[in-house]
């Protein structure tokens, strides 16, 4: 059985993984985008498309950090689990 301190650091290491994958790529996105429209070869669509993309991986995101907020709950109230 693990302490409950162990299970708060590996839910923590987790969810602190997926927010610097999902922001990484979140940046480099908007890098790319952004050096695009500087150099001029960006289009309208690639413009909606990326938009997209970096607002489909902010949203999944947020998808992920409120279910560790729950675990986070169920394991500070050890009641509620019951």
């Amino acid at each position: 059985m693990q302490v409950p301190y162990e299970n708060y650091r590996k839910i923590f290491r987790t969810s602190q993984r997926h927010v610097e994958r999902e922001f990484g790529a979140v940046l480099t996105t908007s890098n790319e985008l952004a050096n695009r429209a500087i150099s001029g070869t960006l289009n309208a669509d690639d413009k909606l498309k990326s938009v997209d993309n970096m607002i489909g991986r902010v949203e999944n995101l947020k998808r992920k950090v409120s279910s560790y907020a729950f675990i986070y709950l169920l394991l500070l109230t050890p009641n509620l689990a019951c």
